[in-house]
């Protein structure tokens, strides 16, 4: 190659390499944008649906709102961490499911949803959920063993951290967890280089599982098009706690998984059957 050539693909390769880096700042800068996409509209309306509006606060001095439905008979009571898109009035169907069963339910919503104050994050999701089992223990005087730990997508990440928390859960469910977002990531963007030093909300699921000492439940769709279901094979056998069951079913995506029986398969996990 002569040196007119030699000059001009070093001109292209530093193109391409400028290029590069301007999409990775772009891609750190966005990331939360791009992770997180929380709606203030909300699908129903809670009093059509006998659902009492509860607030609590957080360590941080947030005010948040939920939703709740209290048990009948000292059953055991769901808290739902949901996942990154719309609010906890997408999840009123499988609030529904257990309630006609007895049991109680809290829609544990986080900030910057469903017109909530605050920006989603991390750490900011930690507190959020801490504030939603305080509340139900301290507030409501439901013991901790009645408690069933329940998340959904990322919020996989708020019920991991809190089943490490609160030992004494009577279960976790997770539905379409990951293992880790720095993992999942990695999956979505395999061209961008350095990713687990670029995450700044890295939900380490994997890291915390040996900690569960609660029965474990994971169910997936092995068609899942969000993330891969091999996260929740490979979350099931860190997990150490001698109860755990992985389900996958069949031709389930992300976010359809009750049609396929996922809330009645929880139940039955719950009641031992």
């Amino acid at each position: 190659m002569s040196k007119a050539g030699r000059k001009r693909m070093m001109e292209i390769l530093f193109y391409i390499g400028e290029g590069y880096l301007l999409i990775v700042v772009f891609m750190v800068m966005m990331q939360r944008h791009l992770m997180y996409h929380p709606s203030q509209s909300f699908d129903v309306n809670p009093a059509m649906h006998h659902i009492d509006v509860i607030t609590y606060k957080t360590a941080d001095d947030l005010s948040l709102t939920s939703w709740y439905i209290s048990p009948k008979n000292n059953m055991p009571v769901f808290v739902l961490f949901h996942g990154n898109a719309g609010n906890i009035s997408n999840r009123v169907y499988k609030q529904e499911f257990f309630t006609k069963s007895g049991y109680g339910f809290l829609l544990a919503e986080y900030r910057g949803f469903g017109n909530n104050p605050g920006s989603p994050s991390e750490d900011g999701f930690y507190n959020d959920a801490r504030a939603a089992m305080n509340w139900l223990i301290k507030t409501q005087k439901i013991d901790e063993s009645r408690i069933i730990i329940y998340g959904e997508s990322i919020g996989s990440g708020p019920a991991s951290q809190m089943a490490v928390e609160y030992k004494k859960a009577k279960a976790l469910i997770l539905e379409a967890p990951f293992t880790s977002a720095t993992n999942l990531a990695s999956d979505i963007y395999p061209w961008l280089l350095a990713v687990k030093f670029l995450t700044f909300d890295k939900y380490d699921n994997i890291d915390k599982a040996a900690y569960f000492s609660m029965p474990v439940l994971i169910v997936n769709g092995d068609k899942d098009s969000v993330i891969p279901y091999v996260h929740g094979e490979r979350l099931i056998q860190a997990v150490g706690s001698p109860i755990k069951k992985l389900v996958t079913l069949k031709g389930g995506n992300h976010t359809d998984l009750s049609d396929f029986g996922a809330l009645g398969i929880m139940q039955n996990f719950i009641e031992g059957k």
